[in-house]
């Protein structure tokens, strides 16, 4: 489930609403949004703030598109070689996290991850890059058993390959490749 707290800066995932929590209880996060509103959500639907801008590059990737005198659409080189990858190192994801014990810190990481991952099979991207760094090996652990559980519990043809296994990955990321569609 996902944890938030007072003070914590989110986004709402289905509207263009970003604000700071107030209160939190187990049915509803209450935050203040931007414009001095109070609101209340699921804490489903919402995100830390730094989280939804990983996945809004969907812009870009139009922009990329380039349309051959046959008519028909093609991806342009550029396009083709740009893999969508998420950093999950804390820095990166939040801008406060120093009160924030270790299992709190992978909690945080890996429903960023989920979320990003759930993004990719809804948007049916080809191929990403989870970033997890390579540390002790926890969250590397975290992000292979939740792929695993993706594949035994839904059902989804993916598979991953860690980075020290894949051409031009570092070996703290993980590349995962959607084989349904």
């Amino acid at each position: 489930m996902i944890r938030f707290k007072p003070g914590d800066k989110v986004k709402a995932l289905r509207d263009i609403i970003e604000g700071v929590v107030l209160e939190v209880n187990t049915a509803q996060v209450t935050i203040e949004d931007s414009d001095g509103f109070v609101r209340k959500y699921k804490p489903d639907e919402l995100v830390y703030h730094a989280a939804l801008e990983l996945y809004a590059i969907d812009a870009v990737q139009e922009e990329n598109r380039t349309v051959p005198r046959s008519g028909r659409s093609q991806k342009s080189k550029v396009e083709k070689s740009k893999l969508i990858s998420i950093d999950l190192h804390i820095e990166e994801l939040m801008d406060d996290h120093r009160t924030m014990s270790n299992t709190e810190i992978v909690a945080c990481q890996m429903r960023h991850c989920r979320l990003f991952v759930e993004n990719a099979m809804v948007k049916r991207w080809k191929k990403i890059l989870i970033i997890h760094g390579k540390g002790e090996g926890v969250l590397r652990s975290a992000v292979h058993d939740y792929l695993d559980s993706i594949i035994k519990e839904r059902g989804v043809c993916l598979e991953y390959l860690d980075g020290a296994q894949t051409l031009g990955a570092t070996g703290g990321s993980t590349e995962v490749k959607f084989c349904g569609w």
